[in-house]
């Protein structure tokens, strides 16, 4: 929730200055700091509406579309990025995909509860937040 919060913080704190003196770059990776999140949060919660809407019978969607193929892809797409990180941070092992698998159905659920209580924190505050020292331990 803290990363949630902390994206959204930075974004409002820093676009407006780049906005006046722009840097396409950093514009870029505000929008994308912030957007990102929700965007990929509206998917998420569009995809189990439609899922579950599918499982109970409530949704009759009759619209023409490879839609199975464009989930599969969807599904790859998750799976293929989980192993460029893994391949960036030399973590990658056989194991990878299969644990990619797993967290497309766990933790982006998980995620999804997250997000949204880091976005409800972010707007009830009117992004006026005090930062909390993480506490560390010692060995």
């Amino acid at each position: 929730m803290r990363w949630v919060v902390g994206n959204f913080y930075a974004a409002r704190k820093h676009l407006g200055p780049t906005l006046r003196a722009p840097d396409l770059r950093l514009v870029a990776e505000l929008l994308s700091l912030a957007f990102g999140q929700i965007l990929f949060l509206l998917a998420l919660l569009a995809s189990d509406a439609l899922f579950v809407g599918g499982i109970v019978r409530a949704l009759h969607l009759d619209v023409a579309g490879p839609f199975t193929a464009l989930w599969i892809l969807a599904f790859l797409l998750f799976v293929a990025s989980m192993l460029l990180t893994q391949a960036f941070e030399g973590q990658d092992t056989w194991t990878t995909p299969f644990l990619a698998g797993l967290m497309y159905v766990s933790y982006t659920q998980l995620w999804i509860y997250v997000a949204l209580r880091g976005l409800v924190t972010y707007v009830t505050k009117g992004g006026r937040l005090a930062w909390e020292k993480t506490p560390r331990f010692h060995d």
